[in-house]
């Protein structure tokens, strides 16, 4: 872990994902994961994720969380996923889960495995939880996540009209990033943004050679590109920021232009 710290102060750390070593995700079988953050009372509150493939819903199950609301985006890979309709025991939707796929999913959002298929590739996320126990295996798991059976049968998912959104629900919202529009920053001409979950996720793309500041705590994972940060670091493609402080400020230059996940 010291190895992938870029930088760290009382205020700033960044870590390269990249040289972190994969540890078992207990909390799912055959799982791989790199905890990235943890919350004060021990869990992991951001983790890169990865699945093997062949992962089944064997026999066919579904699931959801009573309290924790949960974000991702896919990364790499694909995960061939189910989702429910909450208190309506019929059968869900499937939703390939690949990359460029954002998840915002809140307490009581009913999902499980594709019974029909599996991954044949392996399936890499980035994923960040405001709670525990959303993981099966995981400690806490049986007060959080309530179990049930699910039906064999899978309908065909029907899309939503607006550009990008796969699926939006009050308790669901799946975009697909790369067909998601980009919105100009009023405060910033140099950077663009798309408002993902509004007031909770947004990526940002930051021309090259361009002059930026963020303001306030805040959490990134660089995408591609890089950013050469006042402090004098570089983080590049695959690095993850925590700015831990109210009055603290990110200052840095996109370099050859990036793209950042800020949530």
């Amino acid at each position: 872990m010291r190895d992938s710290v870029l930088f760290q102060s009382k205020d700033l750390k960044i870590l390269d994902v990249g040289l972190m070593p994969w540890t078992p995700n207990t909390g799912i079988p055959g799982g791989q994961w790199k905890p990235l953050e943890y919350h004060e009372e021990g869990w992991e509150s951001v983790v890169l994720n990865w699945l093997p493939p062949g992962l089944v819903g064997s026999p066919p199950h579904r699931h959801y969380h009573q309290t924790v609301r949960e974000f991702g985006l896919v990364l790499g890979g694909d995960l061939p996923m189910v989702e429910f309709v909450s208190g309506e025991p019929g059968p869900g939707m499937g939703v390939v889960f690949r990359e460029g796929v954002y998840m915002d999913r809140a307490p009581g959002c009913v999902h499980g495995l594709d019974p029909r298929s599996t991954s044949r590739t392996g399936f890499t996320i980035l994923e960040w939880r405001d709670g525990p126990g959303t993981y099966l295996m995981e400690e806490g798991a049986e007060q959080e996540s309530i179990v049930e059976d699910a039906p064999m049968e899978v309908r065909e998912l029907i899309s939503d009209s607006k550009p990008g959104v796969i699926l939006e629900r009050n308790d669901l919202r799946l975009v697909d990033v790369f067909e998601y529009p980009w919105e100009s920053e009023v405060e910033d001409a140099n950077m663009c943004v798309q408002f993902l979950s509004p007031g909770q996720s947004s990526i940002c793309y930051v021309t090259p050679s361009a002059q930026v500041r963020m303001l306030g705590e805040l959490r990134a994972y660089v995408l591609s590109g890089s950013m050469h940060l006042d402090s004098g670091v570089t983080a590049h493609s695959g690095c993850y920021l925590e700015q831990k402080r109210e009055g603290s400020t990110l200052g840095f230059s996109g370099m050859t232009g990036c793209r950042i996940l800020r949530f």
